[in-house]
């Protein structure tokens, strides 16, 4: 027949158990923190630039030699 568990080892297994999911629980909790560490901005706010935007038009000259031609002819 088959014998009851003694206390002393139920409770041996429960501490086991216990350390091992706070061991895992702890690692998980490290590895979040030191990837959250690598994740943040590293550019500090005085290396930008900030300066004053002016509205106006856009006027960009292209120089060119060649014959133009148009895409389809009618």
């Amino acid at each position: 027949m088959d014998r009851e568990i003694s206390l002393s080892v139920k409770r041996k297994r429960i501490r086991k158990k216990l350390l091992l999911s706070g061991i895992i629980g702890l690692s998980i909790m490290i590895f979040v923190i030191t990837i959250s560490q690598f994740m943040k901005d590293s550019i500090s706010l005085r290396a930008v630039d900030i300066g004053e935007v002016d509205r106006g038009s856009i006027e960009i000259t292209i120089a060119a030699s060649g014959k133009w031609s148009p895409l389809m002819e009618e």
